[in-house]
């Protein structure tokens, strides 16, 4: 099959090729998931889009009280930010991520997009109660991450959308992040468990809880049960209750790993719970 290459530079441009090679066309922009699909054959595109040049999809900005990613934004550039580094919690999950040459390149986007089930970003991103902002020639429409996954490595986002941008409430006073991986190494190795909490606390009690769950289920999920039980309580009740009960939505894979993940991810909620807690609290 021959294959197409286009690099526009700007937004209707990039949907509008999407929109004539529609089924056919993938978009990259660092590429370091689909560029190695198509090297293997596993993916055989008709059209290449590259969109790291359009202008539209490469900014960080604050927009009506939520931090906007576009999503031509890479790791390296979100590390760089100072909006980025209001949200403590997505800054660790993105410094542990792959190596300081993948996070160059590699983006945010491109990592829901694959939806692999041990996503660091995407499992910060869903605790952060992240939506996207899916685009084509025919509009746009808003959708939480979480509600994009189907399955490992499967999504709803159609083949003539992309994602315009990723967005989630910037942080205020009594807001706090933290995020928590488990992996065999420290750097570049997958991770076993990914846990990110963003909480509220007033009055040392918690009003809102947002957890994210990676590398359990096929997909980066949240942990309701855990939300629900743990607002309302004060910080040594809420550590009490993650650190006893393992969440009921993170219903494990089949996997060589399942014992350990078994075994700790209770910790790791603990203790993303508690970086959170402590964040929120200024300490």
């Amino acid at each position: 099959m021959k294959t197409e290459f286009y690099k526009p530079t700007n937004l209707k441009s990039a949907l509008e090729l999407l929109e004539k090679h529609k089924g056919t066309a993938v978009i990259v922009n660092g590429g370091s998931d689909i560029v190695q699909k198509i090297s293997d054959g596993l993916v055989e595109p008709g059209a290449i889009i590259y969109v790291a040049d359009v202008a539209e999809l490469k900014s960080i900005t604050e927009r009506d009280g939520k931090i906007v990613i576009g999503g031509a934004v890479t790791y390296d550039a979100m590390l760089n930010n100072p909006l980025i580094q209001k949200v403590p919690g997505l800054v660790l999950a993105v410094r542990q991520l792959a190596s300081p040459a993948i996070r160059r390149v590699a983006t945010p986007a491109g990592n829901i997009g694959t939806c692999a089930p041990s996503a660091d970003c995407t499992t910060m991103l869903v605790a952060l109660g992240a939506k996207v902002v899916l685009a084509s020639a025919g509009g746009e429409q808003e959708v939480a991450v979480e509600a994009l996954f189907t399955g490992s490595y499967k999504t709803t986002i159609a083949n003539n959308e992309l994602i315009k941008e990723i967005c989630f409430d910037a942080p205020k006073t009594g807001d706090g992040s933290g995020y928590i991986r488990l992996a065999r190494r420290k750097a570049q190795d997958i991770g076993n468990v990914l846990v990110g909490a963003s909480l509220t606390v007033k009055d040392g009690v918690c009003t809102k809880a947002n957890i994210g769950l990676g590398a359990l289920a096929p997909t980066s999920i949240r942990g309701a049960d855990i939300e629900v039980a743990i607002v309302g309580k004060n910080k040594d009740a809420a550590l009490e209750y993650v650190r006893k009960i393992f969440p009921k939505d993170a219903k494990l894979r089949d996997d060589r790993f399942k014992d350990y993940k078994e075994l700790v991810t209770c910790t790791a909620v603990e203790r993303a719970v508690a970086m959170a807690w402590n964040n929120a609290q200024g300490v």
